[in-house]
């Protein structure tokens, strides 16, 4: 499970469950309205991430594979 600002992402994710692939990618645009981007992983277990992909688009900031 990852969440961003509050908003769920990806959620269900088991890699043990999928034969080749251990990976998954999500995308969300989500407000930023304290100067801070929280991304977290509350409701998974042992949740990691490789990278986040950052873009600022017009006050608002989209969140690319996740």
């Amino acid at each position: 499970m990852i969440n961003i600002e509050g908003k769920n992402v990806i959620a269900g994710f088991d890699p043990d469950s999928l034969p080749t692939d251990r990976f998954t990618t999500g995308t969300a645009t989500v407000e930023v309205t304290d100067g801070r981007l929280t991304v977290d992983g509350i409701g998974g277990e042992n949740t990691k991430l490789n990278y986040i992909t950052i873009v600022s688009v017009e006050d608002e900031l989209t969140v690319a594979e996740v």
